[in-house]
């Protein structure tokens, strides 16, 4: 990672890579457990010294983003971990590569089981509107969607923004 000063209010992070900047990102996000049976949850690391100062307040603004106007909650953060991951996995160079397979990666985060579909948008209602209506229109169902392949196409939308995100912020470097 380089870190370069514009003003002496500010810091910007630069990596020579989108992969070396997904991988720090991936550290930072870690896992723990809330002592309750089977129950996990991600987070940002607490720990300043385990990330470059400054860090972890930057990171903290891109998951807000990745958030879309949400009150924090643990399937942003666990599918923000997911995607991340399934993202390192192609170990690309640009931000185009990226680009080109993310359609994949993000389908691979969407949930395949009807009820944690519908689940998903019980726990916020706001999720139940499309931001773009392009996302309907593009799929391969038109008129005769059913309720799940809604459901589905709504969070494909979602995960797709918070991809975006992760990429673009990234790819920029993030201050």
């Amino acid at each position: 990672m380089t870190t370069t000063n514009q003003n002496p209010h500010t810091t910007f992070y630069v990596w020579d890579e989108l992969t070396e900047a997904l991988e720090d990102f991936n550290k930072a996000l870690v896992q723990r457990d809330r002592g309750q049976k089977d129950s996990t949850f991600f987070l940002l690391e607490e720990d300043q010294s385990k990330l470059a100062p400054g860090l972890r307040g930057a990171y903290q603004t891109l998951i807000q983003k990745c958030h879309n106007d949400e009150l924090p909650n643990d399937w942003r953060y666990e599918k923000i971990k997911h995607l991340v991951e399934r993202l390192l996995e192609y170990e690309k160079e640009s931000l185009e590569d990226y680009q080109d397979i993310l359609h994949e990666v993000v389908d691979s985060c969407v949930d395949i089981s009807t009820s944690a579909l519908f689940q998903w948008l019980a726990d916020n209602p706001s999720r139940a509107e499309f931001n773009d209506d392009s996302y309907m229109a593009q799929s391969d169902w038109g008129a005769t969607a059913n309720l799940s392949q809604l459901a589905a196409a709504r969070q494909y939308e979602e995960l797709d923004f918070m991809a975006n995100t992760l990429l673009n912020e990234l790819s920029e470097g993030i201050s």
